[in-house]
C-alpha cells in the first residue's frame, strides 16, 4: 500500500541511491513456492545526472518538497542553502546523507540522486536476490 510519509520527500522524481540497502528499503517481493524464499528485485541503472543541486541539510517541514516535479529551485524549502541555485537551472537534486545527525522526516540518512527526466536513467540489468 501507498504511504504518503515514505515517498516524494524531494519531489515526484524518480529516486536512486548508491548504496544498495537504501534501495532495498522500497522494494517489494514475491514469494517463490520452490524454495519458500521471498524473491526482490532491483534495477541497476546508468543515471546521467548533468548538472545536479546539492541539499545538505534539513527540510522546513516534511512534505516542503513533496509535490516538486521538475528540479525547480529548493532554496525556500529548507533549513539552509548548501548551493546556489544556477541561473540556467538544475538537472537533479543530490541529497546528501546527514547519517546520525539526521531528523526523522526532514532528511535521509544515505545520499540519494532524484532525476526528473526519463531521458537521464538507462536501465542496465535486473537484480534479483533473496536474504538469508
Amino acid at each position: 500500500p501507498h504511504r504518503w510519509h515514505r515517498c516524494h520527500m524531494f519531489g515526484l522524481g524518480v529516486y536512486f541511491a548508491d548504496v544498495s540497502r537504501k534501495s532495498h528499503r522500497y522494494v517489494s517481493s514475491k514469494h517463490d513456492p520452490t524454495t519458500g524464499k521471498e524473491i526482490y528485485s532491483l534495477l541497476r541503472c546508468r543515471v546521467c545526472l548533468g548538472r545536479p543541486y546539492l541539499i545538505e541539510g534539513h527540510l522546513l517541514h516534511p512534505d516542503a518538497m513533496h509535490d516538486f516535479v521538475l528540479c525547480d529551485d529548493p532554496s525556500d524549502m529548507l533549513e539552509s542553502i548548501a548551493d546556489e541555485w544556477m541561473p540556467s537551472g538544475h538537472d537533479a537534486f543530490y541529497v546528501r546523507g546527514l547519517q546520525r545527525s539526521v531528523k526523522s522526516g526532514l532528511g535521509v540518512y544515505n545520499s540519494e540522486y532524484i532525476i526528473f527526466h526519463a531521458w537521464q536513467i538507462l536501465p542496465l540489468y535486473r537484480v534479483d536476490y533473496t536474504l538469508s
